[in-house]
């Protein structure tokens, strides 16, 4: 109780220098009051109780930085974000005298850490997924964003990726292609030798095709409407309307068109898909692509296809080295 009411004297009546008031707020946490209690105390949040306790187990030499003003407080909070004293000590060494800055130090102290809330794979893994498999990962209380965490595990990361991707890989030779590389990440040099396979364009059913012409009616009427309008006074909103329908009915006739295009199956038969994690953090596909080994028959293929005329399928093939 003591201590508290010495606290709150020197928070409200006489002004003390932060670090003193870290380190009397972790003091306060040691004779058995819990987070909760202290936070209560003094009318604020346990979070920011929990805060002034990280700030105050910064590296000795740091906190004395901070006290002469060589250390700002953004800088501090960066730098209590990891426990290990070496590690702040380390950082802050590295900076450079002219870039002194929070973000920078943020990226020295996170190097080889994984964020959860911006790197592809982990957002396809899902931080649940990781922390349920036992994965290592960092929290930082400075973050506003109580979700986001670094993860310390990157070969269990990447495992993990592997195995929820066998699921997509399986559905792809389902769907009737030869092979599938299950890949965390796309590299095209590795693939830079393989063949490529071309969608080719099916001829669209009678309901498609009556689909296509009604809607390029529709789209050069509202061209024409547009037109008219275009000398008139005050049409600038009527313009607009116009313009956004036809945009609309333009998406559903690209959406028709791309429907008509297909892989042929039989060169899907000789031809393969990389499973791998994709920018957004969802799993992608590299379709179409021939082993060096197929590519004799699979060009075979494609010239009896193209004997067929229009339509018939293309293949890209590199050049053998």
């Amino acid at each position: 109780k003591a201590l508290i009411a010495s606290l709150s004297e020197n928070c409200f009546h006489i002004p003390m220098h932060p670090a003193d008031e870290f380190a009397a707020f972790a003091k306060l946490i040691g004779p058995g009051k819990s987070v909760e209690d202290v936070a209560a105390a003094f009318g604020v949040s346990p979070l920011v109780v929990k805060r002034r306790m990280k700030l105050a187990s910064v590296s000795p030499k740091l906190m004395a930085l901070y006290r002469k003003g060589e250390i700002g407080l953004d800088c501090l909070m960066v730098l209590a974000s990891v426990d290990e004293h070496q590690k702040q000590e380390q950082a802050w060494a590295a900076l450079p005298t002219w870039n002194q800055r929070a973000d920078h130090l943020r990226q020295l102290l996170t190097r080889g850490e994984i964020e959860s809330d911006r790197d592809p794979v982990a957002k396809y893994v899902t931080l649940k997924a990781y922390e349920k498999a036992g994965g290592a990962l960092r929290r930082d209380l400075f973050c506003d964003d109580d979700k986001k965490a670094y993860l310390l595990d990157a070969p269990l990361l990447e495992q993990l990726a592997k195995d929820k991707l066998q699921k997509r890989a399986r559905q792809v030779l389902a769907e009737g292609w030869k092979w599938d590389d299950v890949r965390v990440r796309y590299v095209y040099d590795d693939y830079r030798k393989h063949g490529e396979l071309r969608k080719v364009r099916r001829e669209p059913t009678a309901e498609e095709a009556a689909a296509i012409g009604d809607l390029d009616v529709r789209i050069t009427a509202l061209h024409e409407q547009m037109e008219g309008l275009a000398d008139e006074e005050e049409t600038e909103k009527a313009y607009l309307a116009l313009d956004t329908e036809a945009e609309s009915l333009q998406q559903r006739r690209k959406d028709i068109d791309t429907g008509l295009s297909i892989w042929s199956a039989e060169l899907m038969s000789q031809a393969g898909c990389v499973v791998h994690v994709g920018a957004n953090g969802s799993a992608a596909l590299k379709y179409g692509l021939i082993r060096p080994e197929d590519r004799n028959e699979a060009a075979q293929t494609a010239r009896q296809a193209g004997e067929g005329g229009a339509g018939a399928p293309v293949l890209s093939l590199p050049a053998v080295n």
